[in-house]
């Protein structure tokens, strides 16, 4: 199984774009928000949930997935140990545009530790543009608790739909979808929640 990676273009795209400010969040604040989501959504449906890992990146490190380095991107998921990790270079503590970024991405990781726990299997567009979906889910209830600023998840399809796929490049395996592909995935769960992800 490969690391599924969210790809660097994520963050040149972050860095261009003008972020509102907000409070800054570490990594264990995101996780353990983006975390509590998923247990009260599991729960909802009477299903079973567990964690997943999240781990940092400084330096190339094994996995069962293959070795992952802070140049692969800002986080990928393994899920032959069911675990995130995230290279925190790439969310600077001083910059709300980092930390906004750290939810986006986190949150797009996560759906695949979702779909893990879910038995959805398999490497496809699709699975990556589900993961998109589900991570618009999250930002959504994020938003109406006040835990990220209004109009963030604007800049969250922004970013990630200028993270698509370019056109040239294979539309199978391990590509994530082109930029209208991913900014619609990410609408569709922030407007319809899991659900409207094929989900629970």
């Amino acid at each position: 199984m490969r690391l599924r990676s969210f790809a660097l273009a994520m963050m040149f795209a972050a860095l261009a774009l003008p972020l509102p400010a907000l409070a800054q969040s570490s990594i264990d604040d995101v996780a353990a928000d983006i975390n509590a989501y998923w247990v009260g959504q599991f729960a909802a449906a009477g299903v079973p949930y567990a964690a997943p890992a999240v781990k940092d990146v400084d330096g190339p490190t094994d996995t069962p997935c293959g070795t992952i380095s802070p140049d692969v991107g800002p986080g990928a998921f393994c899920g032959g140990n069911d675990t995130i990790y995230l290279v925190p270079a790439f969310f600077d503590p001083n910059d709300p545009q980092g930390n906004f970024a750290l939810y986006t991405v986190l949150a797009h990781e996560w759906g695949h530790h979702v779909q893990l726990e879910l038995n959805i299997g398999g490497e496809s567009k699709w699975r990556e543009l589900q993961a998109d979906c589900l991570a618009g889910a999250y930002l959504h209830d994020a938003e109406n608790r006040g835990v990220i600023g209004a109009g963030m998840v604007t800049q969250a399809v922004g970013m990630t739909a200028q993270a698509g796929d370019l056109s040239f490049l294979p539309t199978d395996g391990a590509a994530h979808g082109s930029p209208a592909e991913r900014g619609i995935s990410l609408m569709n769960g922030y407007n319809n929640g899991p659900q409207g992800c094929g989900v629970l």
